[in-house]
């Protein structure tokens, strides 16, 4: 089966060994438009590049000891201690606790780690996504790391005629159970993937929910996939990898 990548232009293989490469004419994912006090709208990826739930694991059960009769010796005799008293540990601040932070950088599952930035969308409501692809662009509509609620967008190019495959090419192949780790300048969290799958750009409108920034706590990685067509403009799909919250984020 063969997958064409670039997000406009390229033609990629998924089996990664045999790919051949087109001019790249792609511009950038048109975004929609923020409403206020709602929900963000979806994105509509126009010539550009772009998730399951969380397996819960039962808390292991505690192992109570029985308790002790009282002792009929009488009451124990308490000597002061001679040393001098020691400061209790400080835990670490919890995860709600924390400054929420901007990403800069993203830990692939094979080990590979990706330098992101912030991208923005224009008048047109359409994303700028990063040339180089071998980097991601953390749209700056969505949650930063450490916000309790919504999405973390991260988008990025599978490949191009300049670069060839690019590092998100690894999103075609992901699946549920594989770990992201996302960075801050000091803060970390690890995220589990809940669900992977192509979707038709002209059906994303259907998944606003991905975009929310109010709802749950989600990693939401997208790229290009699927067939490209170089008479309708490049690839006709949308790779999405969906992935929740598998520690709290903390301090690296």
């Amino acid at each position: 089966m063969r997958r064409d990548a670039d997000c406009t232009g390229d033609r990629y293989s998924a089996d990664h060994d045999d790919m051949t490469r087109h001019a790249d004419r792609r511009t950038g994912v048109a975004m929609p438009r923020r409403a206020l006090g709602t929900a963000l709208a979806t994105t509509a990826m126009a010539a550009a590049c772009s998730s399951p739930e969380a397996s819960t694991e039962r808390a292991p059960a505690l192992a109570v000891s029985p308790a002790r009769p009282p002792s009929s010796a009488g009451n124990p005799t308490v000597v002061p201690s001679t040393k001098s008293p020691q400061p209790a540990n400080i835990a670490a601040p919890a995860g709600s606790q924390l400054d929420a932070q901007v990403p800069v950088s993203l830990v692939l599952p094979g080990g590979s780690l990706m330098r992101v930035g912030p991208v923005s969308t224009s008048r047109r409501g359409e994303l700028a996504i990063p040339t180089n692809t071998n980097r991601a662009g953390w749209w700056d509509g969505s949650s930063k790391l450490g916000e309790p609620h919504g999405s973390t967008v991260l988008v990025g190019h599978v490949d191009s005629f300049e670069q060839g495959l690019g590092k998100f090419a690894e999103l075609l192949v992901a699946q549920r159970g594989d770990v992201f780790t996302l960075h801050t300048q000091s803060l970390t969290q690890r995220f589990v993937v809940t669900r992977a799958e192509l979707v038709p750009k002209a059906s994303l409108s259907a998944e606003s929910a991905l975009f929310d920034v109010h709802g749950d706590r989600r990693l939401v990685l997208i790229t290009c996939g699927g067939a490209y067509d170089a008479d309708l403009g490049g690839y006709q799909d949308n790779m999405i990898v969906v992935a929740e919250p598998w520690t709290e984020p903390s301090v690296r």
